[in-house]
Formats: structure tokens, sequence, C-alpha cells
């Protein structure tokens, strides 16, 4: 528009000098150079008008973009604040977390120690116990080997009293127990058979026979063959004790089941200075063999 009017005052102008004839033509240059002045000028400032316009274009642009890239940071830097906050409760979760676990430890080694200590007692009870059960059972596997052995020598006393009741009854034969073992005295004048075979006591060798027939019948039994008392003879008492001996074997009994114990003569000289009188007799012990 303003180079409009400056085309417009020029036209005048010319037209002025036209109608009046007599312009200079100093002035005439002069406001040649003058327009073109003024038009360099506003071509000039359009130009700078549009370079500040492209600058403010521009700036306005940096100015979105900085407020774009200021929004962005400003959500990064929220986001971050936020992962550091959850970073933040986590950890104090987990130091709680932490101590809770802590003293849940030593909570169980508490209990830990105070079960050991436990276990420890009932293990010393329990080898308390084992010993007293393994005392209990010896004990009681004794007992029932004495009960055994009671049982079987009653079972032996039971026979001896039945094959010689008569002879026990009269008083003839000493039927006892000594030390858990049954024990027979028998008259030696009727049982020791002479050297002649022919002047055997019948009456003493039946007692004989008796005797062979009961150890005969329990094979865990032994019989013991010695001599008690005084007995008048010239022979000794290895001599009869041995016939004696033989009589039970001729009569059943295993020669393995016998066994002669001949008195030493200390004890028979120790019979005679105590000037013991008790008539001589064969005194048999049944034992039963251990673990019969």
């Amino acid at each position: 528009m303003s180079s409009a009017r400056n085309l417009l005052f020029a036209g005048a102008v010319l037209l002025a000098v036209g109608s009046g004839g007599c312009v200079a033509q100093n002035r005439y240059v002069e406001a040649r150079d003058a327009l073109v002045r003024e038009q360099a000028g506003h071509h000039e400032t359009a130009l700078q008008l549009r370079t500040t316009g492209d600058r403010l274009i521009a700036a306005e642009q940096d100015r979105d973009e900085a407020i774009r890239e200021a929004s962005e940071r400003r959500e990064r830097l929220d986001r971050t604040e936020q992962r550091l906050a959850q970073l933040r409760m986590d950890f104090e979760v987990a130091a709680q977390e932490r101590q809770e676990a802590a003293r849940l430890v030593e909570q169980l080694r508490g209990e830990l120690g105070r079960v050991a200590e436990h276990l420890r007692a009932f293990a010393d009870q329990r080898d308390a116990l084992r010993t007293a059960l393994d005392a209990a059972e010896g004990k009681l596997a004794r007992l029932a080997e004495v009960e055994r052995d009671a049982a079987d020598r009653a079972v032996v006393v039971r026979d001896l009293a039945l094959a010689l009741h008569r002879p026990v009854a009269a008083g003839e034969v000493e039927l006892t127990v000594v030390e858990g073992r049954p024990v027979l005295r028998l008259p030696a004048a009727r049982v020791v058979p002479g050297p002649n075979p022919a002047n055997l006591d019948p009456d003493g060798d039946a007692l004989l026979a008796a005797v062979a027939h009961v150890a005969a019948a329990h094979p865990n039994v032994s019989v013991h063959v010695t001599e008690v008392g005084v007995v008048e003879a010239e022979e000794g008492p290895e001599a009869r004790l041995a016939r004696v001996s033989d009589r039970l074997v001729q009569h059943g009994v295993a020669q393995s089941q016998v066994l002669v114990e001949v008195p030493s003569a200390e004890r028979r000289e120790l019979a005679e200075a105590l000037g013991e009188t008790e008539p001589g007799r064969i005194e048999l012990q049944l034992l039963l063999s251990a673990g019969s």
C-alpha cells in the first residue's frame, strides 16, 4: 500500500511539472532519487520485516520445542521421582522384612536350643532306660534260667522221691537238696558191691537201679559219686566208688554222666582226728549241666 502512494505522489509531481512546463531538471532528479531511495528503504524494511517474522516463527517453534522438551523432562522427572519413591518404599519394606526375619531367626535359634536340650535330656533318659531295660532283660533271662533249672531239679527230686519213696520214708535213704542240687545219701554197707558179685545185696542194688533209672531219664543230669562218714573196710575209697560207678553204668546211666570224686586223705584224716562216728554213706549228687 505504501508503494502505491509513492507512485501516485510521483505521478502528481510529473503532472505538475508537465502542466507548468518549466520544472527544473535537478528537482526531477532529486524527486526520482528520493523515490528510489524510499523504495529501496521500503524494500529493505520489507526484507527486515520478513526476516524478523521468520525469526519470530523460528523463535516460536524453538519455544514450542523447548516447552515440549521441558514437559518431557518434567514427565521424565516425575517418573523418576515415582520410581525413587517406589524404590524407597521397597527398601523400607525389605528392611522391615529383614528385621522380622532376624527376629524370627533368633526365636527359632532359641527354640532349637531348647529342643536340643530336651533331646539331650531324652537321650540321657533313653540311655538310662535302655541300660535299665538291658539289666532287667538280663535279670529276667537269669531268672528264667534259674526257674528252668529249679523246675528241672524239682522234676528230678520228684522222680527220685517217687522211685525211692519207701526207703526214704523208712529213713534208709536220705533225700535232700544242697545249694539247689538234689543229693542222695545211701548206706555204704548196702549199696557198695563187694569184690565178689555173688555177695551183691539185692536191696542195695535196687536202690542204685532206681537212681540209674532217674538219671537215664534225664540226659542233662550228671551223677557225682563220693563218700562221706566213716567206712570200715580194708580197701580204699577209690575201689569202692569205682564199683558203685560201674553198677550205675550197668543199670543204664551213660558213662559220661557219672563222675567219681574220691575224698581227699586230708579230709579222711580230719574226720578221724575229730572222732567222727557217722556211718559211711555213698553220696550221689545229681547236677544239671549248664544251659540245660
